[in-house]
């Protein structure tokens, strides 16, 4: 994988797919930067899980803490920071059924 077009690019929560010596692997991050240089792509990243460390209790009551917080018609809510919740939620969730 060499000859990359050197970037800076920020990165929200998502999956990352790891591919060594023919085995895929999985993370969940939620966040960060890819720096892409020539021959090599490095990604700082905010947090990260593996697929088998996702505790799936624990993201499931936080995806429904965060679409109760999203429903709410509190005038106080954090829009953006419960949008935030959600998707790092969603995100575990997924890559936890890559196990």
């Amino acid at each position: 994988m060499a000859n990359h077009r050197p970037a800076l690019i920020a990165l929200v929560a998502g999956e990352v797919k790891i591919t060594k010596a023919g085995k895929e692997s999985y993370l969940a991050t939620s966040g960060g930067y890819a720096d892409i240089r020539r021959e090599k792509v490095q990604l700082l990243l905010e947090t990260v899980e593996r697929s088998q460390e996702i505790n799936v209790g624990r993201a499931e009551a936080a995806l429904e803490r965060a679409k109760r917080q999203l429903s709410s018609e509190d005038g106080d809510l954090d829009y953006i920071k419960a949008r935030g919740s959600f998707s790092r939620a969603l995100t575990r969730l997924q890559v936890a059924g890559r196990k």
